[in-house]
């Protein structure tokens, strides 16, 4: 009896069924490599279930061999789909080794197996890939025919010439799979070298090109696109002959050439370029190296230079700065010289007459008139220390600095037992700690810091009862703080600002004396120094100045 296996028209045809019994090895993958559809064979190749795998990415189902140090199956096999994608055409692969697990009641280990893999594309009607078809050959077998200890003779004369020749290919083969997957992974390292190369080049702030050996452009990078429009207002293009692009700037074309030129005659040099035509508005440092081939011939010129001109700007105002200080500084030197002179001879003047006046005329003159001499005489006094002040102001803000290692316990020991044995009548406890930390600084003129804060210490604790002056350390923020506090008088904060300012004074001139220009010359060198200074005080309790001592020197 025939069996009639035509399907009637209410029959419709199971795909599916019939693709998973395909006796071929076989996934059907979606374009980012979701398992879709599995045939059988492949399920009982790979010892895996279908249920554990459909819907689930490839490369998590099959990930690479961990204790195979030399794996490359998932890093060929993606290659190839990315292949597929990017060039919707099939893909055979070389043989593979890409090593199966075994399902956990098996022990879950690695089972090596060898495969020869194909991926073909399936375009829907807009030519785009709807699906990869991934089919395999298992080949193990004869992948691991070679490496099995060499047969008996007898035995090995049982293998058919089909079988030997096979076992001979597949050796083949492997070899060359070993050294494809060499190849292609140096291939991806130097393009990944080359990609990270060419982004450094072009997001490089520095302009950069290169040249032939007739000067016509063979690279350029962004920013020399840009600079090159700036400057002479038209793009520049590979093949472009530089001194044609710079035909309309004569003395900028002229100085490119003799530069290329020195360097086609294998000169590596730097150079500082003005460019923008007659006017030279642009300025640049700029490296030439002579550009060799293989056989080490010159080849061309590669250019490297920077925009420096904002920096020739800077470096042109700080000149014109130190011009205009020098000048002021002459000009100070000349207002101190008649200070020093001019002004002094009109007080000698009333000074001495009034000491004449006193003298001479001292029995004839009333109470009153001889009080009015005496106060002329004072003021005039008075009249030479304010010049003198103002003359040790101008000198201290106007020495150079020249730093050394500086004891700051020793100098301040020193300053302190010299101050005291001039104050003899005060009995004031001065206290030093021997741990101050030494500082690089001007000697002579922190020895004017600590003499001028040493001495008001003195001056403002003498009038009350256990005077006590302490001179220490602290540090903040790795930075190292001395100060000198004392119980003093002290002073109202709300008047800070005023301390440092010249002839300003917080105490009566009645009550302590003093120009008010000491701690206007104490901030000064300090600032010089790059260092900061600050003060706190209270009414009747007392007051401290901190500072610090920079690293270099401000100005």
């Amino acid at each position: 009896m025939v069996t009639n296996t035509t399907l009637s028209k209410n029959e419709s045809l199971d795909f599916k069924t019939l693709f998973d019994a395909v006796p071929a090895q076989c996934l059907i993958l979606s374009p980012d490599f979701v398992i879709v559809a599995v045939t059988n064979e492949y399920l009982r190749a790979t010892m895996t279930q279908r249920e554990e795998i459909i819907g689930r990415k490839l490369f998590d189902v099959f990930p690479d061999n961990p204790t195979d140090e030399n794996s490359t199956g998932v890093y060929n096999l993606n290659a190839s789909l990315q292949k597929v994608l990017e060039k919707k055409i099939p893909d055979s692969m070389p043989i593979q080794k890409y090593d199966i697990r075994r399902p956990s009641y098996q022990g879950g280990e690695f089972e090596i197996r060898y495969w020869f893999p194909t991926n073909l594309p399936i375009l829907d009607e807009n030519d785009e890939i709807r699906y990869i078809i991934h089919r395999v050959e298992d080949v193990t077998d004869f992948v691991l025919l070679k490496r099995k200890t060499k047969l008996p003779k007898p035995i090995a004369d049982e293998f058919s010439n089909e079988e030997k020749m096979q076992a001979h290919l597949f050796s083949i083969e492997e070899s060359q799979l070993i050294a494809e997957n060499k190849f292609r992974k140096s291939q991806h390292q130097i393009q990944d070298f080359y990609n990270l190369l060419k982004g450094i080049i072009e997001g490089a702030k520095d302009i950069i090109a290169a040249f032939d050996i007739n000067l016509n452009v063979i690279y350029f990078n962004s920013s020399c696109a840009r600079e090159y429009k700036i400057i002479y207002h038209k793009d520049i293009k590979v093949g472009d002959n530089i001194l044609n692009y710079l035909a309309h700037f004569p003395g900028d074309q002229a100085m490119m050439n003799a530069c290329l030129t020195k360097a086609l005659e294998n000169n590596e040099f730097k150079t500082i370029a003005e460019l923008g035509g007659p006017e030279k508005s642009h300025h640049y440092e700029v490296n030439y190296y002579p550009l060799k081939d293989k056989n080490n011939r010159i080849v061309g010129v590669f250019y490297v230079s920077q925009n420096i001109t904002e920096r020739i700007r800077a470096e042109n105002k700080i000149k014109e700065n130190e011009a205009a200080l020098l000048q002021a500084n002459q000009e100070l030197e000349a207002f101190s010289y008649s200070v020093s002179h001019d002004l002094r001879a009109p007080l000698r003047a009333i000074g001495g007459f009034s000491h004449i006046l006193e003298e001479k005329y001292a029995k004839t003159l009333p109470d009153e008139a001889k009080h009015f001499i005496s106060r002329i005489s004072e003021s005039a006094l008075e009249m030479g220390n304010l010049i003198d002040a103002i003359l040790k102001f101008s000198r201290f803000s106007r020495q150079s600095i020249k730093k050394q290692n500086v004891s700051m316990y020793l100098l301040s020991k020193t300053i302190a037992e010299k101050i005291l044995n001039e104050n003899s009548d005060k009995k004031i406890n001065v206290s030093i700690n021997p741990e101050l930390p030494s500082c690089q600084a001007d000697e002579s003129l922190l020895k004017q810091v600590m003499i001028n804060l040493i001495s008001n210490a003195i001056k403002y604790t003498g009038k009350i009862e256990n005077p006590h002056i302490q001179i220490d350390f602290k540090q903040e923020n790795n930075e190292i703080i001395y100060f000198i506090k004392d119980n003093g008088v002290g002073f109202d904060m709300r008047y800070v600002d005023k301390l440092f300012k010249v002839f300003q004074r917080l105490q009566r001139a009645e009550d302590y004396e003093g120009t008010g220009v000491g701690l206007a010359i104490v901030e000064r060198v300090i600032h010089r120094h790059g260092g900061r200074i600050w003060a706190e005080g209270k009414v009747g309790e007392g007051a401290a100045f901190y500072f610090t001592i920079g690293g270099e020197d401000e100005y």
